[in-house]
């Protein structure tokens, strides 16, 4: 599911890209803050969040005890 969301927020901000490139004069600040508000959480979310996880909680490591 959060994989689907990710998916949509990049499809929607490269559907931003016409309005960017031909930089409408009407639409062209909305599109540019929508297109880059939506590519910048998403690399916080698969990125920067995940990292701070891990260096919070571990990176997974578990303790192994050997008797």
């Amino acid at each position: 599911a959060a994989a689907d969301l990710h998916a949509e927020a990049t499809e929607t901000a490269l559907g931003l890209a016409p309005i960017i490139i031909a930089r409408d004069v009407l639409f062209y600040d909305l599109a540019l803050v929508t297109a880059g508000g939506l590519l910048i959480g998403t690399m916080l979310t698969l990125i920067v969040i995940p990292c701070l996880y891990g260096i919070v909680f571990g990176f997974g490591a578990t303790k192994r005890t050997d008797q």
